[in-house]
């Protein structure tokens, strides 16, 4: 991806996008959902839309899900 086409798909914004804030005190939910081997996208959609739209923050919660799923 070059500079443009990153802030193109970053201005793309789900709008039911809840944001950073909101995201931040759910992690823990998204964290026994997923160990639980529950559907974010079904019970958050909100929260799902947001992690579809922050990469980085999608790959290291699915990382630590995955230890936590592990550790059961």
């Amino acid at each position: 991806m070059n500079g443009w086409s990153e802030l193109d798909e970053f201005l793309r914004t789900d709008p039911r996008d809840v944001g950073c804030a909101q995201a931040m005190k759910m992690m823990h939910i998204y964290a026994d959902l997923v160990a639980a081997g529950a559907s974010v996208q079904e019970r958050y959609p909100g929260f799902a839309a947001h992690l579809r739209s922050v990469r980085p923050v999608r790959r290291g919660l699915r990382r630590a899900a995955g230890r936590i799923a592990r550790r059961g």
